[in-house]
């Protein structure tokens, strides 16, 4: 793996680390930006606990999702099931849905935890909360602007349609450059004292909430590339990436991304993706991967159902309030039109 893919994979890697978006409420953390800096919170989102370890391939994210002279079609995505819901089979296992029209794959802890958009509306709701508390406090802040919404925990499997192949090709999976948006101040005018008080402030508006209330709660869910079963599966794509003499991610911290896809041209992004995803259709690997995560989350859900109940009602109330007070302020997330 060359330097710029192991950059690309570390960025990736941190979106897929956890089953969850992180829940850790930072008061005081800043990210240095010569005199100017930025503050950068992780606000409460998802179920923390059940951050297992990440894996490798792409919630840049974990990351990791060639070319022959005769590149294979993409996946053909016909018959897949479309429903918004995790489904089972015959015998009750569970099993994901992968739908092709949206881009989405479903799987059981999605009714437990919130998706990349909500989690972007709570960061952008208190992030303007915050830049108004210190403006109230007589300090300098500006808020740059509402949170997009990154890759969600399906990145974890790389490209599955080309439509996103051709889009973007494999910088779909990236998370977005954050540097224009949420709170901004000068730390070194305005007091960590003062912006702990803000967040804190924050949360007691509601917009979100302390996740130690409801302590650590069960053993997490272990991460679908740190299963034997994922393993295999994902070994048999490799294999399959090599066989057409595509540049196969050497260990499991490459996730699903390909080797040798930075930096090159978006038509060689193309014929790597035909490959790559010609493998995942012959191989049925999307879904099989999905379905080990399915039964993994089934499995924690089983085990943790009290927790998750109390935990999810208190976000979804939180989100309420965030989603009623972006619109008394009027601020538009990145994806709406007014």
């Amino acid at each position: 793996m060359t330097h710029d893919d192991e950059k690309f994979a570390r960025a990736l890697r941190a979106q897929v680390d956890e089953v969850a978006p992180r829940i850790d409420v930072r008061t005081d953390g800043v990210v240095p930006a010569a005199r100017r800096r930025r503050a950068r919170r992780a606000i409460v989102a998802g179920v923390a606990s059940l951050a297992v370890v990440g894996l490798a391939g792409a919630w840049a994210i974990d990351s990791g999702r060639w070319v022959a002279e005769v590149a294979p079609a993409g996946p053909s995505l016909a018959g897949l099931p479309s429903t918004s819901a995790s489904s089972s089979d015959a015998d009750g296992v569970p099993r994901a849905i992968l739908d092709p029209d949206t881009g989405t794959i479903t799987t059981p802890m999605d009714a437990w935890s919130w998706d990349s958009r909500e989690y972007a509306i709570s960061r952008t709701a208190v992030d303007h909360f915050v830049v108004g508390c210190l403006r109230d406090e007589g300090y300098e802040a500006t808020f740059d602007g509402p949170y997009p919404a990154e890759p969600g925990r399906d990145a974890e499997y790389g490209l599955w349609r080309m439509q996103d192949a051709e889009a973007d090709g494999y910088a779909s999976l990236m998370a977005p450059d954050l540097d224009d948006v949420g709170a901004e101040w000068d730390t070194e005018t305005v007091p960590a004292k003062v912006s702990r008080d803000c967040y804190r402030a924050a949360q007691e508006a509601g917009l979100t909430y302390d996740p130690a209330d409801f302590g650590d709660g069960p053993t997490g869910i272990t991460s679908v590339m740190y299963t034997k079963e994922g393993q295999r599966i994902r070994d048999s794509w490799r294999d399959c990436l090599l066989d057409h003499g595509a540049s196969a991610p050497s260990s499991h911290e490459a996730g699903m991304i390909p080797d040798g896809v930075i930096g090159v041209s978006q038509e060689e992004q193309l014929r790597i993706a035909r490959i790559d995803l010609g493998c995942k259709d012959e191989l049925g690997t999307v879904q099989r991967l999905a379905d080990v995560g399915a039964r993994e989350e089934a499995a924690y859900i089983a085990r943790a159902g009290d927790y998750l109940q109390g935990r999810h009602a208190v976000e979804q109330e939180s989100l309420a309030v965030a989603e009623a007070y972006l619109d008394d302020v009027g601020v538009s997330m990145p994806w709406e039109s007014r």
